[in-house]
């Protein structure tokens, strides 16, 4: 995107979720601050998968609300990274004198250079930035090989606010989703697709590698383990320890 038209998306964008934040503050106050939905919200929540390092979690009533184009510009920018992650990933395998500046481990570097069944060199990450809202500069400022737990925690505040009042009210104007985990386990269900044939949909493992991880498979059979099943596959939780 060329800088002026970024310049000019963003500042639509970045308009439109400020309008967007002013109308739901309006039916919060139209509300009273809908006491009653914070307190169904908050019981929600303490059953709920929203758990982080065994203590509930904080809850904002108001949510951050973003339109079809910040979502836009956030698919730009992971379709960017990642295209670059490729690159580097894809010169590592096919190098060794590159690989041999990130002075990895033999057995990590062997564990690099497995073949991928799937096609994808990076098959799950979660990056994060530091974002300016005002002009869509950002800064990275962490780099995982794997996926977080505020997926969940997002699931769960997301399902909370959902049956609110001031939610309600917002919606009737509004088509409001919250999209990460599902579309997150809707990726992962198609990746078998990939390399298994057709009429079998093959085995799923979900593996959580803690000393204690009985919370985290807690999560996972909470969360993904329907959703998979009602797709078709077999489930198992293993838990694997690394002594």
């Amino acid at each position: 995107m060329e800088t002026h038209d970024r310049a000019q998306h963003i500042g639509v964008w970045n308009s439109r979720m400020s309008s967007l934040a002013a109308e739901y503050q309006r039916h919060f106050e139209n509300l009273d601050g809908d006491v009653p939905g914070r307190l169904a919200a908050q019981a929600y929540l303490e059953n709920s998968t929203a758990v982080y390092h065994g203590s509930v979690i904080g809850m904002g009533f108001l949510p951050k609300l973003y339109d079809k184009a910040a979502l836009s510009f956030f698919e730009d920018v992971v379709h960017t990274t990642y295209g670059i992650l490729d690159v580097m990933t894809r010169h590592f395998i096919e190098d060794a004198q590159y690989r041999a500046l990130f002075r990895f481990s033999p057995l990590l570097e062997q564990l690099i250079l497995l073949p991928s069944e799937h096609g994808s060199t990076i098959p799950i990450a979660r990056i994060d930035i530091f974002l300016n809202e005002q002009d869509g500069s950002f800064k990275f400022c962490e780099f995982n090989t794997d996926g977080t737990s505020a997926m969940s925690e997002d699931e769960g505040v997301s399902n909370a606010l959902a049956n609110t009042p001031l939610l309600r009210s917002f919606a009737g104007r509004h088509r409001v989703e919250a999209q990460l985990l599902k579309r997150g386990n809707s990726l992962l269900m198609r990746l078998p697709r990939r390399f298994a044939p057709r009429k079998d949909k093959g085995r799923t493992r979900l593996s959580e590698y803690k000393a204690d991880c009985h919370a985290s498979l807690a999560k996972m059979a909470f969360i993904s383990k329907p959703l998979l099943q009602f797709a078709g596959y077999f489930i198992k939780l293993i838990k694997a320890v690394i002594m």
